[in-house]
């Protein structure tokens, strides 16, 4: 589902935020 992969890509830039903290 197209849902999937939105929530796939908003976990992705949440990890990506922790990592630059």
């Amino acid at each position: 589902m197209v849902k999937s992969s939105m929530w796939e890509i908003l976990i992705m830039k949440s990890q990506l935020s922790n990592l630059q903290k």
